[in-house]
């Protein structure tokens, strides 16, 4: 799934797919997770080199409030 909206949007969405998976690594969904966000924010993602797929989806949100206002993308 790719981030069209709110990145809270793409969170939900994406861990209603994730929750499907079976056997999938962190770092496999870490990669899934951060390949369907907006570009700016999936170079910020990857910049902090998150181990868990919770520390990228809370750099993900962060990020995006600072630079985009409350959970909206752009």
């Amino acid at each position: 799934c790719r981030q069209t909206g709110t990145i809270d949007d793409y969170v939900a969405r994406f861990r209603r797919l994730i929750a499907r998976v079976r056997d999938m690594s962190q770092l496999d969904q870490i990669d899934r997770f951060c390949d369907g966000l907006k570009a700016e924010t999936r170079k910020e993602v990857s910049y902090r080199r998150c181990s868990t797929l919770s520390q990228a989806i809370e750099q993900a949100q962060a990020y995006e409030r600072t630079h985009f206002g409350s959970a909206q993308g752009s």
